[in-house]
């Protein structure tokens, strides 16, 4: 007996003929996927071997049909992953790259206060100094004035 969501395009047509015994197909219409199903019905009869020759290529052009569907997503998921990969890695590269910039900002500044404390401690500083020392002193006398 025949499953209730089996159609006429769920047996093969040599089945139909009586030559096979009951086949059911991997793509049959149910009553969940009646909607998406693009299997065509096939006549109960089949009045000669072209008509046989037509509904195997049709069935055949069919499956074709739904397996390029099949590959292409596949080859769409394939691309996505990898896609998603290269966006995480350039994510974290931009992350390491911040924290690097961050570093050597800290470096540059340390460096820089190190490189004046050290020209400060030169005698050609400290003479020009000594030697500023009243001219400032004066300077702030006649600002606060």
């Amino acid at each position: 007996t025949l499953a209730p969501e089996a159609s006429a395009s769920a047996i093969s047509p040599l089945a139909r003929m009586g030559v096979l015994p009951y086949q059911r197909s991997h793509y049959a219409p149910t009553s969940g996927n009646m909607r998406t199903c693009s299997i065509c019905l096939m006549p109960d009869s089949f009045d000669s071997v072209s008509d046989l020759r037509d509904a195997s290529r049709e069935r055949l052009l069919t499956e074709i049909g739904l397996l390029r569907k099949e590959v292409n997503f596949s080859e769409f998921q394939a691309i996505q992953s990898r896609y998603e990969r290269e966006i995480l890695a350039s994510r974290d590269a931009v992350f390491g790259m911040s924290a690097e910039l961050g570093e050597l900002r800290a470096q540059l500044k340390t460096d820089v206060k190190n490189a004046r404390q050290a020209m400060m401690q030169t005698p050609t500083w400290r003479v020009g100094a000594i030697i500023l020392r009243p001219f400032n002193l004066a300077k702030r006398l006649l600002r606060k004035k």
